[in-house]
């Protein structure tokens, strides 16, 4: 069997100039770094759905290490609402994420726009 032998068909194949400036180009960053949170905060956009009271400051950067379970006592206390009154936080419209669930982990799978999107309401919306 004979060997194939692979060369550059390139003009510039010989060029070192051409070498040099094709090596000096900044590498692509991956989706994986661009997906991750500036310094050690995440940017959470809470959005109101149905009946529920509607937050004047929608935006807030909360530390990329809380917890989720700490979300429901952050939007209590911006909302007002007391420990009775139900309220639901739904991830992308979509589900309910674990108490224990790291935002820096939510925010690399789900992020929007570097944002993590956050829905809430009073009642029951989705699944």
């Amino acid at each position: 069997m004979a060997e194939e032998k692979i060369t550059d068909s390139s003009p510039h194949a010989e060029d070192p100039r051409v070498l040099s400036s094709q090596q000096e180009q900044p590498k692509q960053r991956s989706s994986a770094s661009l997906a991750r949170p500036a310094g050690d905060k995440v940017r959470v956009h809470f959005q109101a759905v149905g009946s529920a009271p509607i937050m004047r400051k929608n935006k807030f950067q909360i530390g990329a290490h809380e917890r989720f379970a700490t979300i429901p006592k952050f939007l209590r206390k911006q909302l007002r609402l007391d420990e009775n009154t139900p309220l639901f936080v739904y991830c992308n419209s979509a589900f309910c994420p674990s108490p224990d669930q790291r935002l820096q982990d939510l925010y690399q799978c789900f992020q929007r726009s570097n944002e993590l999107v956050l829905n809430y309401c009073v009642q029951e919306a989705w699944g």
